[in-house]
């Protein structure tokens, strides 16, 4: 048992600061949400172990950062609240008020081209009467 919760808690780790990070720096692209959780998974795979490398030259000045699993749990920590913070930032994440607001556009959209259109088909039938 205690060996799932080992993997389950590497395999998060990884993933949730890294899909964090991915998100806020691929959402604006044409990928997949699959294809931004594999780059989310190779960032998790490469920033929070790298982090602990460039602490690890302040360990002669801070004892605090020597290599630890709670280092690495603190970067893990840090790197996902700066990855849900960069995802608000882009707009990453939408909320209902915004999806209300974006529907109200939609359907201003669709009677505005509706009015243009009925516009149009009178222009047309002037145009035949006048023509005739």
């Amino acid at each position: 048992m205690s060996l799932v919760i080992v993997i389950l808690e590497a395999f998060l780790s990884i993933m949730v600061p890294g899909f964090f990070l991915a998100l806020a720096l691929l959402r604006k692209t044409h990928l997949s949400m699959f294809e931004i959780a594999i780059f989310g998974f190779i960032f998790g795979l490469i920033f929070p172990p790298a982090l602990v490398w460039l602490e690890s030259y302040l360990i002669p000045y801070i004892h605090f950062f020597s290599f630890s699993e709670s280092l690495y749990n603190a970067n893990v920590i840090l790197l996902t609240i700066i990855g849900i913070a960069l995802s608000f930032q882009q707009g990453a994440f939408k909320f209902s008020k915004e999806k209300g607001e974006q529907a109200k556009r939609e359907e201003d959209y669709r009677k505005r081209i509706s009015d243009i259109r009925a516009e149009m088909h009178e222009l047309n039938l002037e145009l035949g009467r006048c023509m005739n």
